[in-house]
């Protein structure tokens, strides 16, 4: 019998209903994802990331070895946009397509461990929710590391429901995949180890028989991710003590749960029925388990509880490195606990009045957040600066990124670009490489910066040169244009007021700038700045 019920689960998955139903859900989470796909700017992560990716493969490797991050996305955008090129909309694709397919992927896992309601639920939260929207129109790793975790926990499921080895080395693939996507791809496998060690207790049998074909997948996984992990330490170490992400306060994880929902009002309808949802799944009435593979819903609560607390725990006590974003992953299992939660409920008639509201709440976000900028316009600062700008005109940038963000949308080539110098030692332009590994430094805080007011003024005027006019674009509030000037006394004077001025900013982590505070020194980030461009006349 028992047998005889894990057959009727798989086929269940399989039936070309639920397939129709899992397809629809996720063209409908493609065609959202469309929408605005190229309203935003390329910003300064996207920017490097379409700069990278043109490099060889072998250069991808090496110069993410410099970053914070590893390199598998760089190599398929390397792919991606040689097969469909370097616009906007085209290197945001691959981020919409893997997003799209975490809506496939969560309709089977929710499918397997409840029924085609919650599955149907489950993905359309998926689907609709702002924060996943959001980030399926980045061109990062954020929808990749999302996508590969939710594979990596399914075949996991799988693997320990039916045992084969083809579940098993998809297993093996797609976790080695995700580790090679993201750090934080750590917490959802050690959620898996976790959840695998409680089989010990309280399913002794299903342990006994899989601990060895475990520890062989294991051991596979490692020896797949071992090339990354020396090079995985050596980043951590040059960012410890320096790393730009701020400490979280003590609200971060509540207010990772908000960002999760979308807003508070959403949070006010959905947190409830989370919470309401696991204490269903904890009464055992609702989940699909049985004596064989018991407490499934304590691997839905590690893969939610960990990447969260964990980061946010060593972020307090260690170098912080917690940030929303990185958690997306862990967005998957709250989604599921709301459906759970909602199908739950036992009056039809409350269902539907919830369900009402959240789509209301929903459809209000989405109508503004697919039709507002989010992002830093650099589209915008590049054509104000070129429309305005004479022959010979100085552009210059206070730090990489800006550069990076601004090199992508301008045209005119009688217009010289400089990069202010992190040292004495930077005696010529960077090449390409170079400005890469600049900007990886920046998000390390590795750059070194002039050490006296007096060689700051000297190569700034060693970079201005005889220009009698330049604009100078930044990220960080006016400081280095007052700086600019103090250097050259009376000899510039500003012209224009900022040409943009853009502080709406969803999802972003928000920081202020006083105006006397020079930005030159790199010795801040913030997410949330947007391009400054201001014109210096002799």
């Amino acid at each position: 019998m028992k047998n005889e019920k894990w057959k009727m689960e798989n086929v269940r998955v399989l039936l070309p209903q639920d397939m129709l139903l899992a397809l629809a859900l996720m063209l409908i989470a493609l065609v959202v994802r469309f929408i605005g796909l190229r309203l935003d700017s390329l910003w300064f992560d996207e920017a490097f990331s379409v700069r990278i990716a043109r490099r060889s493969l072998s250069e991808i490797v090496r110069l993410t070895t410099t970053d914070v991050h590893p390199p598998l996305y760089y190599l398929l955008l390397h792919f991606w946009t040689r097969l469909f090129g370097e616009t906007e909309s085209t290197v945001r694709m691959l981020s919409v397509v893997f997003s799209a397919l975490t809506v496939f992927v969560i309709y089977r896992l929710a499918l397997l461990l409840f029924d085609r309601r919650t599955a149907v639920l489950t993905a359309l939260l998926t689907a609709l929710s702002p924060l996943q929207i959001f980030y399926a129109q980045e061109a990062r790793m954020y929808a990749q590391l999302t996508c590969l975790s939710t594979i990596s926990v399914y075949f996991f499921l799988r693997w320990l429901k039916d045992g084969k080895r083809l579940s098993a080395v998809l297993y093996v693939i797609s976790t080695a995949m995700v580790l090679y996507t993201h750090l934080y791809a750590v917490f959802v496998v050690l959620a898996q180890c976790l959840y695998f060690a409680i089989l010990f207790t309280l399913a002794r049998e299903t342990f006994q028989k899989r601990w060895r074909a475990w520890l062989a997948m294991s051991f596979i996984t490692g020896l797949l991710i071992v090339p990354w992990t020396l090079i995985a330490f050596q980043q951590a170490a040059r960012a410890r003590g320096r790393f730009w992400i701020k400490e979280p306060d003590w609200f971060a994880p509540f207010q990772t749960l908000i960002e999760y929902s979308g807003s508070l009002w959403l949070t006010l309808l959905l947190l409830p029925l989370f919470l309401y949802g696991v204490k269903r799944c904890c009464e055992q009435r609702v989940t699909a388990e049985t004596p064989s593979l018991p407490r499934l819903r304590a691997l839905l609560l590690l893969w939610l509880i960990l990447p969260i607390s964990l980061p946010f725990v060593l972020s307090k006590l260690m170098t912080p490195f917690y940030l929303t974003k990185y958690t997306l992953a862990a967005s998957l299992p709250f989604y599921l606990f709301t459906a759970v939660g909602l199908t739950q409920v036992r009056s039809a008639a409350g269902r539907g009045i919830l369900v009402v509201l959240i789509c209301i709440c929903l459809a209000t976000l989405l109508s503004s957040d697919l039709t507002t900028l989010k992002r830093e316009r650099w589209r915008d600062a590049a054509y104000n600066v070129e429309r305005e700008a004479q022959a010979g005109d100085l552009v210059l940038f206070n730090s990489t990124g800006s550069f990076l963000s601004y090199a992508y949308y301008a045209k005119r080539q009688d217009v010289p670009t400089k990069v202010f110098p992190y040292s004495s030692q930077a005696e010529e332009s960077p090449n390409e490489v170079l400005l890469l590994e600049r900007g990886a430094a920046e998000a390390l805080g590795s750059v070194n910066s002039p050490n006296t007011e007096q060689e700051t003024n000297d190569l700034l005027r060693k970079e201005v040169g005889v220009h009698k006019r330049v604009w100078i674009v930044a990220r960080y509030g006016d400081g280095f244009k007052n700086d600019v000037m103090k250097a050259f006394g009376d000899a510039f004077r500003s012209t224009t007021q900022p040409a943009l001025c853009v502080r709406q900013i969803r999802f972003l982590f928000s920081e202020s700038l006083g105006e006397t505070e020079s930005a030159i020194y790199l010795q801040r980030s913030s997410l949330s700045c947007v391009p400054q461009v201001y014109l210096l006349e002799r």
